[in-house]
């Protein structure tokens, strides 16, 4: 093999190691959890996501967040629908939880935290997995764009390995899949940067055609994958302007500017009316929802601030931030990349204005432009090695100072590998409090066991089926009236609390509620526990995430409990 042929070897098994293990940390927990939800906002997608599957309309009527992720998920479990009506021999459609009223976007099902079966949580979770794992190649393509095949891999296994990164991409949320085509979106403008150039010869004009229908192409490439990141958040179909500046700074006539602003407009267009039609059907219900959400987030308590969560070492820590500080320069000095530097500070400038005015400030919200620190960090990275990798080659008197670059590479790659192997085997798995009270109660009950369960901590129905005996479930008002004129051996319960009053509310005499439930708790103190797990209390509102270690009890019914009211 030729020296070439090596070296693109050694470049290739870095990236597919880069990749796998990319991949693993990304797709391997996305089972962790199951049946139940494991964060607090994927019920937002997860609802509506069964509403489309259910209804197979565009239109969901909820607006709060934009319809692709939606699509996305309702198409992968369609077209997985016949294989699993062939393995359990009924509809999909007909395990969903039930539906309360089909009326209102808001509340269609009675509990937020019951998804059913687990395989839509699961093939959601792998659609944003997938558009996580994608981020991390458009990240390498785009370093390696910039400034060579050393930075594309140090970006590749930046962005692969970054904390907030990889914990966000195995659940289901909106801002992995809106980073992915925010990304995908750079991409392309940043090769639309390098369609600037007069084709080769220039005594040949169709190649300056085939250039300039290049150029609009790429044009109108960038600004659907803008379309798609505003169907996924909104606030992130700002990456168009990148886009845009990079026309608007391109050596072409302004005719041809036009016509490429033009073609990225009409992209733009095609994005959104794919992704969220209802744009422009329902214009002003979307207005509306986003108006609430502007309200809602207005009401927050104030928490901690963008820059204070992206020093925090789980997220992506003090050392990728001072990284990209010296990236962007060199990237700015760099005459090649100094456009496409240009329009990614005007897109994170346009993001951020409105974000910062808020008060509450997830990182959530600025997910997109973490892969491109990654990058500007590792372009400066990469010149170090490079420039150290020319120094050796000068001191040993050998040209390929390439080698010495890549073998720095090499060795930053593998000392981040094994530490991230490290650190992730021993990553204990968090197994949810009900999955371990149905575990133990299909273990431990028998045929003639009745067990009387609290409707309110939305155990999945495929746990309930594996439990032998009769299994009941009864909301938390009706459940002091079942145990007192009905006989069972075991009940399941929580710690259980009302949600807290409106901060305008004054508190009063005891209501209605309070005084149900103080008899409800004052019964169940009477019953022995058997087993429990979790320690968090159950608060009672059926529109509220309930915790993966909510706090479940297994106590058990004396005889002579039945007839004593």
């Amino acid at each position: 093999m030729s020296r070439t042929s090596v070296y693109r070897l050694v470049c290739a098994l870095i990236a597919v190691s880069i990749l796998t293990s990319a991949a693993w940390v990304r797709i391997v927990p996305a089972k962790h959890g199951l049946p139940y939800l494991g964060y607090l906002d994927e019920g937002h997608v997860l609802h509506q996501v069964l509403w489309t599957v259910r209804t197979k309309s565009w239109d969901n009527g909820w607006f709060f967040y934009p319809s692709l992720p939606f699509y996305l998920s309702s198409a992968v479990i369609l077209a997985y629908a016949p294989i699993y009506a062939k393995i359990h021999g009924h509809d999909i459609v007909q395990d969903f939880p039930p539906l309360v009223r089909n009326d209102s976007p808001y509340k269609r099902q009675e509990y937020y935290s019951l998804v059913s079966p687990s395989e839509v949580i699961y093939i959601s979770r792998l659609v944003v997995a997938i558009g996580g794992l994608a981020t991390v190649v458009f990240a390498g393509l785009l370093a390696w764009r910039l400034h060579g095949v050393n930075a594309g891999l140090l970006a590749g296994a930046l962005s692969g390995w970054c904390p907030s990164l990889v914990s966000r991409s195995s659940i289901v949320i909106v801002d992995t899949l809106a980073a992915c085509f925010a990304m995908a979106a750079l991409l392309v403008a940043c090769k639309l940067c390098r369609q600037w150039q007069p084709a080769h010869s220039a005594d040949s004009a169709d190649s300056n055609v085939c250039s300039f229908k290049g150029y609009y192409a790429y044009s109108l490439l960038a600004g659907l994958m803008s379309g798609f990141a505003f169907a996924c958040k909104y606030p992130v179909g700002a990456v168009v302007g990148a886009a845009g500046l990079a026309v608007l700074l391109s050596p072409h006539s302004w005719v041809q500017k036009l016509c490429g602003w033009a073609a990225l407009a009409l992209g733009s267009f095609l994005g959104v009316l794919i992704g969220m039609p209802s744009l422009f059907f329902r214009f002003a219900s979307v207005v509306k929802f986003q108006k609430s959400q502007i309200g809602m987030y207005a009401a927050r308590r104030s928490g901690p601030t963008y820059l204070d969560q992206l020093l925090l070492p789980g997220e992506v820590g003090w050392l990728l931030l001072a990284l990209t500080v010296p990236g962007l320069i060199y990237a700015l000095y760099n005459r090649r990349s100094r456009v496409f530097t240009l329009s990614c500070i005007a897109f994170t400038i346009v993001l951020l204005a409105p974000l910062l005015t808020q008060h509450f400030q997830p990182l959530r919200n600025i997910l997109c432009l973490i892969p491109l620190m990654c990058v500007f960090a590792a372009l400066v990275m990469a010149e170090g090695l490079e420039r150290v990798g020319g120094l050796i080659g000068n001191w040993t008197a050998h040209h390929s100072t390439r080698w010495f670059a890549l073998a720095g590479v090499t060795i930053l790659v593998a000392a981040g590998l094994t530490n991230f192997v490290k650190f992730n085997a021993k990553k204990p798995i968090a197994v949810q409090s009900r999955t371990e009270m149905m575990q133990w109660a299909a273990t431990n009950l028998t045929r003639s066991s009745r067990l009387l369960v609290l409707e309110d901590i939305t155990f999945a129905p495929s746990e309930l089926a594996k439990i032998p005996g009769t299994v009941r479930q009864v909301k938390w008002q009706a459940m002091e009236q079942e145990l007192t004129e009905h006989k069972y051996d075991y009940v399941v319960t929580s710690s259980l609390r009302l949600p807290p009053l409106p901060r305008n509310k004054k508190p009063g005499p005891p209501s209605v509620p309070e005084v149900k439930l103080n008899a409800l708790k004052n019964l169940l103190t009477k019953l022995p526990v058997r087993q429990e797990f979790g320690a968090h209390d159950l608060v009672l509102a059926s529109n509220l995430f309930v915790n993966a270690h909510v706090k479940v009890s297994m106590r058990a019914v004396p005889e002579m409990l039945a007839g004593e009211k």
